[in-house]
């Protein structure tokens, strides 16, 4: 009985993520630690006290930052059940009080304009972005996707497999 009982909540697990791939567009990507790192090595040219990781998927990227910025707020929005509660368990496992987690679409919200926006979205994601930021004045910093006709201050690539770009804005 235990192992249909899992089985069935695995099953629905990935029943959801395969939903909102297909409604949102992508599946959840975690950024990889290289480019965590890089990403945080630009993002000490920053003095706001608010980072938000927007498309926050498992909150791997979103928990990194909350490490290395304990004297930070730092928030992530996802609209995936599945990786929203997985970051939840990781929030509380790693005891990053300095981290929330809000299962919300950020193009539906206001977003403040005076703090750092990270990112891992995809192509769609961005050109959303791009236009719910465009009066914008804020910093951006993408993980291999960038913004279609907002000039980029600085791209930088990853030293890994990839060479992963990271694009700021």
């Amino acid at each position: 009985m235990f192992e249909i009982t899992l089985l069935l909540i695995l099953l629905t697990c990935i029943c959801q993520i395969v939903y909102t791939t297909i409604t949102i567009g992508i599946s959840p990507m975690p950024s990889s630690l290289k480019a965590c790192q890089t990403m945080y090595e630009v993002s000490l040219q920053s003095k706001c006290k608010t980072i938000i990781d927007v498309g926050s998927g498992f909150g791997f990227l979103a928990i990194y930052f909350a490490f290395k910025y304990k004297d930070k707020k730092v928030i992530g929005y996802e609209t995936s059940l599945f990786p929203w509660i997985v970051s939840m368990m990781l929030k509380k496992i790693c005891r990053c009080d300095n981290l929330s987690f809000y299962r919300k679409n950020y193009l539906t919200i206001d977003l403040p304009n005076d703090c750092l926006f990270i990112c891992y979205l995809f192509p769609a994601g961005m050109l959303l972005l791009e236009e719910k930021l465009k009066d914008s004045t804020t910093i951006v910093i993408s993980n291999t996707f960038s913004f279609k006709t907002k000039k980029t201050k600085q791209i930088i690539k990853v030293n890994d497999l990839y060479k992963t770009p990271i694009y700021v804005y």
